[in-house]
Parts: C-alpha cells; structure tokens; sequence
C-alpha cells in the first residue's frame, strides 16, 4: 500500500499528491495524507509505522526522542504537526483492527498535543466507525465531509490559537 502526502491545487479545492504536483501547498503544523488502501488487520502495522514516519514521531512516547534521534539543546520537543488530516476516500472497506487503530492512533496523538481528523470517509467506513463507536471514544467534530473543510478547520483553530499566557489568563493586576 501507498502512503502519499497531499497539497492544494492553488486557487481550487482540490488535494493532489505533491510528488505529482510539486506546486501542491503544504500549510505548515498541518500533515495531509493519504492511504491508498483499505484499512484492515493486515496491513495496520504498515499503516501506524508508515504514518508515525511521516509525521516525524516514534510510536512509542518520549518527548525528547523524535525518531529515533535524541532532540538537541535548540531543538523543540513540541510535534513539528499540529494537524493530521488523513483523506479517507481509497478505504472501501475497514475492520475492527483498522477502527481499533485509528481510536489508538487518535489518543497517542491527542497525548503529544496533535489533532487527528478524518476527512472524505465513505458511507460504508463511516456505518463501521458508526457501530464500533469510534465516535464516543473519540470525537465527532474530527470526521469532515471533504479535505478542504479539514484544513480550514484546521487554519481556523491554529490561527486562533492563543501565542501567549496573556491571552489565556487574561491581563495581571500590573497590566491593567
């Protein structure tokens, strides 16, 4: 199976595969990808390996380790991605492995401060999320009708993003 990185066809709504559009955009903390394979008990290992690669971060959890590699002194510990968006569209088919995968692969990410979102998931993929509950063990806000509406929601949330203490706690008594 295929993993790809996607990008934006300047001026349309459209998400290609940049090694074929290399003037494709890329928004920086957003990760867009593709699967171009159903996801099932046979290839989930594949799927968790190849897509913590691609994000820059080891499966298992530690904050001074990304891939393998001891961060430097200079070297921020915060995930170079605050958004994964993965484009659904070539799943016609997912079982409870693959549904069990993507809840596991949602919480480890939520943990290291990354938003999974689900975009362009069939009716069929979706009936399966539905009845393995995937909704109540993650959240319903994640799955989005097309790429596009995931990367806007995904700009909206990073550009109102609180950039200091200030802005989360409000003024001190000393800057009234």
């Amino acid at each position: 199976p295929r993993f790809v990185t996607l990008g934006q066809v300047e001026n349309t709504g459209l998400y290609k595969n940049i090694v074929y559009f290399p003037s494709a955009c890329q928004y920086p903390r957003i990760k867009i990808l593709r699967f171009d394979e159903s996801l099932y008990a046979c290839n989930a290992p594949f799927f968790k390996r190849k897509l913590y690669e691609l994000i820059g971060i080891c499966p298992a959890y530690s904050p001074i380790i990304r891939c393998g590699k001891k961060l430097e002194e200079n070297e921020s510990a915060e995930p170079i991605y605050k958004y994964v968006i993965l484009e659904c569209s070539p799943f016609n088919y997912i079982d409870t492995v693959g549904v069990k995968l993507l809840i596991q692969v949602y919480k480890d990410l939520k943990k290291r401060g990354i938003t999974l979102y689900l975009s362009e998931c069939r009716f069929e993929v979706r009936h399966v999320l539905d009845v393995m509950k995937f909704y109540e063990k993650t959240e319903l806000y994640i799955i989005y009708v097309t790429t596009h509406n995931a990367v806007m929601g995904a700009r909206n949330a990073l550009n109102s993003a609180p950039v200091n203490n200030d802005e989360i706690n409000g003024p001190t008594e000393n800057q009234v």
